[in-house]
Order: C-alpha cells, then sequence, then structure tokens
C-alpha cells in the first residue's frame, strides 16, 4: 500500500510542476522577414538577395552579434538563409531549418526554447508567427517591406513585444 501512495503522491507533484515549468525560463525572439530579394533572375521560386539585401544581412550582425545568439532559425529558402548567413558565421551559431507551413508548431517549440533566439521567415509568416509566439496582435507585412524586427522577451509565461526598424 506504502509504494502505491508513494507513486500517487509523486504522479501529483508532477502533475502540478509541468504547467509551471512549460515557459519557465527566459528568452529573447528576434523575428524578421528575409532581406531584399532579386526579383526574376535565372530561380524566379527561390531567388537570393541583392546586393541591398547582402547589406542587410550584414547590418543584422552589427545589429545582434553582442545580444548573445544561442540559436538561429530560417526556411529552407536561399534569401532566408542568406539573410541570417554572415549572423551564424559571425557568432558560430548554426542555422537550423523549421517548416514555415507549420507556424503553430513551430511557435510551441520556441516557447520551449531558453537563450536568444533568431528566427529569418518571410511577410507572410513573420507578423503570424510573431503573434502566435507573443500572444500579442500584428500589422500584416507588405511585400515591399524588409525592415520590421520583432522583439519578443519571453519571462516565464509573460510575453512582451516590442516592433524595431532596422536601418
Amino acid at each position: 500500500m506504502k509504494p502505491l501512495k508513494f507513486i500517487a503522491a509523486l504522479f501529483l507533484v508532477f502533475s502540478f510542476l509541468a504547467p509551471a515549468t512549460a515557459f519557465a525560463g527566459e528568452a529573447v525572439y528576434y523575428l524578421f522577414r528575409h532581406a531584399e530579394k532579386i526579383e526574376g533572375g535565372e530561380n524566379p521560386r527561390d531567388p537570393g538577395l541583392t546586393d541591398e539585401g547582402i547589406t542587410r544581412a550584414e547590418n543584422l550582425v552589427e545589429l545582434l552579434e553582442d545580444t548573445g545568439v544561442t540559436r538561429i532559425f530560417s526556411s529552407d529558402y536561399i534569401r532566408t538563409r542568406e539573410t541570417v548567413a554572415p549572423l551564424s558565421a559571425a557568432t558560430g551559431v548554426a542555422i537550423e531549418i523549421y517548416d514555415p507551413r507549420d507556424l503553430p508548431g513551430f511557435a510551441d517549440s520556441l516557447k520551449e526554447i531558453d537563450g536568444v533566439i533568431v528566427i529569418s521567415g518571410h511577410s507572410n509568416t513573420t507578423p503570424e508567427l510573431t503573434a502566435l509566439l507573443s500572444g500579442h496582435v500584428t500589422e500584416p507585412m507588405e511585400e515591399s517591406e524588409y525592415d520590421r524586427l520583432y522583439r519578443v522577451e519571453r519571462s516565464g509565461e509573460e510575453f512582451t513585444l516590442t516592433v524595431l526598424k532596422q536601418d
């Protein structure tokens, strides 16, 4: 009888701890759309970055290099990977690929990661992912907009959203 009570007590303790530790740590997420892409060109479905886009990607290094980046995520497109490639090289943090077709699942997995996380996405996915992650309403992003950067801070279960503009 005693072993059953002990197991029941352990189960009860862990059932109370699980929700409390789901978002127990702290994280800062930086989410942005890929930099300026080549229009048309020889690979119109998966273009790389323009010279302006390459400059913007290099400027992200200056902006984020000293934040202590621990994870870098990108969708599996040339333009999104090229946007974070200079940051990856500068920090030594590998680029991890995520599926932009499963934003709710990706947002849930991001909530379990502590540290400083960078996510390179698209005009049609970045605002939605930011909203799913932060719980705050975000404005749609124009197709011509490349300078919006979201900063989401998580402390425990509290999420704070700040919208920034890149130069």
